[in-house]
């Protein structure tokens, strides 16, 4: 049973699209908007290594991928407008303190902050935007929210430069703030509250800690291996507790009467195969987006919008493949069209692999590289999350594609944490092999994920049209 509070003006379709995409367009230019920035927080703390700066990425990654399913779960509950404010104050108390912050720890703190409101906020939006349209015109508007999602993440770099270079990367985080107030109090003014009081119990809160407890230290065991050694017994250690802490949160799943993952949904061979190679796409996807600006500021010397410049084909590509790539997989299935995704991501990767050098080739090496990269992202990612809810009941479809977005922030803290072990504390050219190591690092995950990709299933079970719930993922 659906409850609808109605309000006394209904704002026009045009305007529940700006008040719930404007959120989903923070949140995603959020997530990539760090990366660019890394260098400028290198030098405000110059005492930090990567390895301690990559918290400043992943501890966001861990709590959004670990929060996402509980926020979907308390939107429907308790009310998507209640739950979608609540994440914009949590978002933006975060945001003030990642300003504000004097030290690492606290900036690790606010963006732990930010990552709980991004969980609330990602979730109740889309939640709000599908009560608000009839079902006939939910897939056009779905559509374009994530199209404003997707913009975000391909103006995040040269929005996240200029804002950087104008003022410093502080200011990154000052101009969310009346962004992310304004449009809590249009929420709150405008949209129509809507809930599902009997959707069910909130996912199992213990789990939610298993699962960032493990996380967190199999990524900090992967990111301090190679400065404190892989035989040092912290590094072990950390590496034995996610060992021992990630398969206590499957069983603890498989036995709650309201687990965090639902494991029944893994008997469905799609969402399966789908999820796991989004996994693995992730991996190389977000580690390449740190590293490649790590590689134009520190190897090519570029200046940092520069360097956003550069690498701005490649967001822009995929925005532009998005489309397209969801109409081949109408036509030729899920699985043909995947794998060539994830191939031509990997051609782009080891192309820069073989062909960059220490000195500067933007149009031959860095150009043709970036716009290969694109393609397959923007051919992987909205495909295979079509592809995860594409065998499930359409009661599944929300908590199906909760998983889909938290297997894509498990790559990404994957991504950030192998990247940064791999290129350690490369910054000349003497370090070029390892940034060139890491290409092919990139490389072979998305090969890896396109391996997977053919195991999705048949082209029978890939011919469903892209609908509106298979594209509430399909922004990077």
């Amino acid at each position: 049973m659906c409850y609808v509070q109605p309000v006394p003006r209904i704002p026009s379709r045009a305007v529940i699209l700006l008040v719930t995409g404007l959120p989903a367009f923070l949140v995603s230019l959020n997530l990539l908007v760090m990366a660019v920035a890394f260098p400028a927080l290198q030098t405000s703390f110059t005492h930090s290594s990567r390895a301690d700066l990559s918290w400043v990425l992943n501890a966001h990654n861990i709590v959004f991928g670990a929060l996402l399913i509980p926020g979907g779960r308390a939107a429907d509950r308790w009310g998507r407008r209640r739950v979608f404010g609540v994440g914009l104050l949590v978002f933006t108390a975060g945001s003030l303190a990642c300003g504000l912050a004097p030290t690492v720890p606290w900036l690790i703190a606010g963006r732990i902050v930010q990552g709980a409101g991004s969980a609330l906020v990602a979730p109740a939006s889309l939640g709000l935007l599908l009560a608000a349209f009839p079902v006939a015109q939910r897939a056009t508007a779905v559509t374009i929210w994530g199209g404003i999602a997707s913009l975000g993440a391909a103006l995040g770099p040269t929005l996240g430069a200029s804002i950087v270079v104008a003022a410093q990367w502080r200011w990154v985080f000052f101009v969310y703030v009346p962004i992310a107030l304004t449009t809590a109090a249009l929420s709150h003014l405008l949209l129509a509250e809507s809930s599902e009081p009997e959707s069910g119990r909130i996912p199992d809160w213990v789990g939610v800690v298993m699962l960032s407890v493990a996380l967190a230290a199999l990524a900090l065991g992967i990111v301090e291996g190679r400065d404190w050694g892989w035989g040092d017994p912290r590094v072990l250690g950390s590496l034995l507790l996610a060992v021992v802490v990630l398969p206590l949160f499957v069983w603890r799943s498989a036995t709650h009467r309201a687990p965090l993952l639902d494991l029944t949904l893994f008997r469905i061979r799609s969402f399966s195969f789908a999820n796991l190679a989004v996994l693995i796409f992730s991996v190389g996807f977000f580690g390449q987006v740190l590293v490649g600006i790590l590689f134009l500021t520190s190897i090519w010397h570029y200046g940092l919008f520069i360097a956003a410049l550069a690498i701005t084909p490649t967001p822009v590509t995929a925005a532009l493949a998005a489309a397209p790539a969801g109409q081949l997989a109408n036509r030729f299935g899920f699985r043909a069209v995947c794998a060539g995704g994830g191939l031509l991501y990997a051609a782009g990767a080891i192309w820069l692999h073989v062909a960059v050098t220490a000195h500067p080739n933007y149009l031959a090496v860095w150009l043709p590289s970036a716009l290969l990269l694109g393609l397959g992202i923007g051919i992987c990612f909205p495909v295979l999350s079509a592809a995860s809810v594409s065998g499930l009941p359409r009661t599944r479809f929300a908590v199906g594609g909760a998983v889909n977005q938290a297997a894509r922030q498990l790559g990404a803290v994957l991504g950030v944490a192998v990247a940064v072990a791999v290129i350690g504390s490369a910054t000349s050219a003497q370090g070029l092999s390892s940034f060139t190591d890491w290409f092919l690092v990139s490389g072979l995950f998305a090969g890896a994920s396109a391996a997977v990709s053919l195991l999705i299933g048949s082209r029978s079970q890939a011919t469903r049209p892209l609908h509106a719930p298979a594209l509430e993922t399909a922004h990077p």
